[in-house]
């Protein structure tokens, strides 16, 4: 084997991050419930737009322009297994190649859709809705969202055609307080807001015409694996001196933080 090939394949296996808790990377989580890998990736999003917004022409995430983000469950993927770190015990190590097998969609870009109507919103969150188990199921960041699965589910044609608007969306908060949804309505006067996510889904994939539609993206130099590498980089020092996701953080316990809620 070449030289160079080898120096690469060493560094993919070189740790780059610790972790004090068990990063839920599974199939089943990803598409059906909130987890700690989902909350962890979409802050790397939130992450990267402070880092890049204003070269790339775009208004620093604030009130008056508030920024949210999606990953999208099928994005996630299980390719060393359902949990990280490899073996299941921490305090543990991530390497990059685990972020590459958790985030394995190497052209996947982060990416801005900018303008996002509250109508839009709840309409993008009635298809993450409509079949929890599929790929399109939403992580998020930025905010919250309460499901009831007991309601009718969007219906949408393949063509991007809703013949079902759906009712299960009950409420969606942004982590400042501000509702956009509540009691299954749209809040009047909730704000536009900017979604940022992976280029697949910004370009409708998973069946998103709203997203698809929304011709006001701004597409970043990183793909969503460098995003979530990143943001790993900016933990504080922890094991052996790396940056660390420690224990303490709630917002990456296991389960999450009650960021995606099923009503009973």
């Amino acid at each position: 084997m070449a030289s160079p090939v080898k120096t690469c394949l060493a560094d993919l296996q070189t740790p780059i991050a610790g972790t004090e808790v068990l990063l839920d990377v599974s199939r089943a989580g990803s598409r059906g419930t909130e987890t700690n890998t989902g909350n962890i990736v979409t802050d790397a999003y939130l992450f990267t737009y402070d880092q890049l917004a204003a070269q790339n022409g775009l208004p620093t995430a604030d009130a008056d322009h508030p920024v949210i983000a999606v990953q999208n469950g099928g994005g996630i993927r299980q390719n060393a297994g359902d949990i990280l770190p490899q073996g299941s015990v921490v305090p543990g190590t991530i390497t990059r190649n685990d972020t590459l097998n958790v985030l394995a969609f190497l052209t996947n870009a982060v990416t801005v859709v900018q303008g996002v109507t509250p109508e839009d919103l709840k309409q993008i969150l009635e298809r993450s809705a409509s079949s929890p188990g599929g790929g399109q199921f939403l992580q998020v960041g930025g905010f919250r969202v309460v499901y009831d699965l007991n309601q009718q589910p969007q219906v949408i044609e393949t063509d991007g055609t809703v013949t079902t608007p759906g009712s299960r969306v009950v409420s969606a908060e942004l982590n400042n307080g501000t509702l956009l949804i509540t009691g299954g309505a749209v809040v009047s006067g909730a704000p536009n807001v900017s979604l940022v996510t992976n280029s697949f889904t910004a370009a409708g994939g998973d069946n998103y015409p709203w997203l698809a539609a929304n011709p006001d993206k701004v597409q970043f130099p990183a793909t969503y694996e460098q995003s979530w590498v990143e943001y790993l980089l900016s933990f504080p020092s922890g094991i052996d001196g790396l940056p660390t996701i420690p224990a303490s953080d709630p917002r990456y316990q296991e389960g999450g933080e009650g960021r995606i809620t099923f009503l009973e």
